[in-house]
């Protein structure tokens, strides 16, 4: 009976997504119009699956073992949060000691909530209402690095909110009365009161929709509001501006081709309780209002396809990382919404609970084949993928244009990713540390943001800057070449021309060729390609090696050099050593630079 509900659901759900006419929904709602819908559906529930949902049966599945056996782990005591752990950051702006403590309480508070789900007792509810009682005692939910006024609402003050939602959901009145009414009173004064003062506030930029902020923000106060708010009106009224704010948000922190230029790990993060919350809103208005139906949703569901390197490895462009496995419940929804299977390949059990408990009600344990890699241009994001074979091995090549004034921004305009199997020969090299440099006028200070830290080259001795007039343009893609102008990239005045042309031959091999022309005397070019991988050079030759093959760069002029970043990676609390092998070339008017990429299997 259990997998027969999960099928009926995944073929309702994915048979929706098939009906354009669906989708006739208010984008900014208003509070009356959204009341009257919620009213006409008063009596339905935010999640239906959970009635039916079995505790030993979802316990003798894989998945569901996994969620028991992490629940069932043994925290030990509820740590303390103190003034002097909030005041670190400030001090000294590094942000874990305080966070590690803070987010430490919630696994415990999600841990708690599973453990008393599976096997109730008087002991675990306990545990529960203790974890409840102490995160309600809380001076504040807001993190210090994103501390303002006091009516300040960040992404975890929501996600908390989220949180005592969902487990308010999970397991019902057997939480005492009090506790119940504590978790709703907390979250109406720190989150609902603030939100609606000041939901249009510069401190709440969040709402024009521009990045994942939205997605996290609104969805989780969407989310509260539907399980705690009892004011049929004022519900109505926190739900109508979180509608709007989260179609803006699919509007403009998504590419018109679907691209998330925040990387991939932020389109996950973004969705994840976008997509919590359109669920419960659908299930509340009996599919009247459901913003999976969003036609956009599907391309912004290819995307994490689009830039995939093979198996759970991604470009790293912004501060993305290179490998994560998707977020289970945001993979199911939008597989069933727009029809985009293959994202469940790409999901994986992670430290969610929730989204990995709601993944399980969603559908079966059962995985499709991954997609095959092909050639994808995302004229609007600026990346264009390539994928070859190099006797018998993919060699994946993916190029990014954009600009200097993304979310998450780095200066990387021109900036490439070769990868080969499981292994990245030439990267990205995401994120820097997360601290409080990391995020002002200091952050282009850091390797892993300025463009000496991406494969593009200095020009004339100088960097990339910010800014989004510092672009580069998709000349053109397709027939596994793409070619991209990045003059603009630079402030270089005399700098007239500078093209990069990226090819893939039959046999697998990358042809790389810019060019550049500039006002006499010239500008001189430093060339850059950047590796975790070891390097050995030998002239106009450079060996970038790993356990499993090695990528050869043959430079038709020009000697390679190679420099390690030890002390910036380990002051960045990165595993491996970053390097950067550079080809320099004196002042000329005009440089054609030349260099051939095969990769060769071990």
């Amino acid at each position: 009976m259990y997998r027969c509900l999960l099928a009926m659901f995944f073929v309702f759900t994915l048979r929706a997504a098939m009906t354009p006419e669906a989708y006739a929904m208010e984008k900014e709602p208003s509070a009356h119009s959204t009341y009257a819908t919620l009213e006409r559906h008063k009596t339905r529930s935010l999640f239906p699956e959970l009635a039916h949902a079995d505790p030993e049966a979802i316990r003798q599945t894989p998945r569901g073992k996994e969620l028991y056996e992490w629940a069932r782990q043994d925290p030990g005591d509820i740590p303390t949060l103190t003034y002097s752990l909030y005041r670190v950051y400030k001090r000294t702006g590094s942000r874990d000691a305080f966070q590690n403590v803070y987010f430490a309480r919630r696994d415990r508070l999600s841990q708690a909530a599973f453990t008393e789900w599976f096997e109730p007792s008087d002991a675990h509810l306990d545990r529960l209402c203790d974890l409840i009682w102490a995160i309600c005692e809380e001076t504040t939910w807001v993190l210090p690095a994103h501390e303002g006024p006091a009516w300040n609402v960040d992404l975890f003050n929501a996600e908390t909110g989220a949180l005592l939602a969902d487990i308010a959901l999970l397991i019902g009145d057997r939480i005492p009365e009090e506790v119940r009414e504590r978790m709703r009173s907390e979250v109406d004064t720190r989150i609902f009161a603030n939100f609606l003062a000041h939901y249009n506030s510069d401190i709440h930029w969040w709402h024009r929709g521009m990045n994942n902020w939205t997605g996290v923000c609104s969805g989780s106060i969407g989310q509260a509001a539907l399980v705690f708010e009892k004011d049929p009106k004022r519900q109505a009224e926190i739900l109508s501006i979180v509608i709007g704010e989260l179609n803006r948000y699919i509007d403009n922190g998504f590419e018109s081709d679907g691209g998330c230029l925040e990387g991939v790990n932020y389109w996950a993060y973004g969705l994840l309780h976008f997509v919590a919350f359109s669920q419960m809103l659908s299930a509340r208005t009996e599919g009247e209002i459901d913003l999976l139906l969003n036609p956009k949703m599907e391309e912004i569901a290819r995307y994490p396809i689009a830039i995939s390197l093979g198996g759970r490895n991604y470009a790293s462009f912004a501060d993305s990382r290179s490998s994560i496995a998707l977020d289970p419940s945001v993979a199911t929804a939008l597989a069933s919404k727009t029809g985009v299977t293959e994202l469940l390949a790409l999901s994986g059990a992670g430290g969610r609970g929730w989204s990995n408990f709601r993944a399980l009600l969603w559908r079966d344990d059962s995985l499709p084949k991954s997609a095959q890699l092909q050639d994808v241009i995302l004229p609007a994001s600026g990346v264009c993928r390539i994928v070859g074979d190099a006797s018998g091995a993919p060699i994946v090549l993916v190029v990014k244009a954009g600009h200097n004034a993304e979310s998450h921004n780095h200066n990387d305009v021109g900036s490439f990713i070769v990868s080969a199997g499981d292994e990245t020969y030439l990267c990205d090299p995401g994120s820097g540390l997360y601290q409080r440099s990391y995020f002002d006028e200091h952050r282009y200070e850091c390797l892993f943001t300025r463009s000496y830290g991406h494969s593009v080259p200095l020009i004339d001795g100088k960097e990339q800057p910010e800014g989004k007039e510092y672009c580069g343009t998709m000349v053109s893609a397709g027939d596994k070449s793409i070619c991209i102008d990045f003059a603009a990239a630079y402030s270089v005045p005399k700098l007239k021309k500078a093209t990069r042309t990226l090819t893939m031959s039959a046999d697998g091999t990358i042809t790389f060729l810019d060019v550049f022309d500039s006002d006499a005397p010239g500008v001189s070019i430093e060339e850059a390609f950047m590796t975790w991988q070891s390097v050995k050079v030998d002239g106009a030759v450079a060996r970038i090696e790993s356990p499993t093959g090695c990528l050869v760069l043959e430079a038709s002029d020009g000697l390679f050099e190679v420099k390690s970043f030890e002390e910036e990676c380990q002051a960045n609390k990165k595993e491996g050593v970053l390097s950067r092998i550079a080809l320099g070339f004196p002042a000329a008017p005009k440089r054609t630079v030349h260099i051939a990429m095969r990769f060769e299997a071990k």
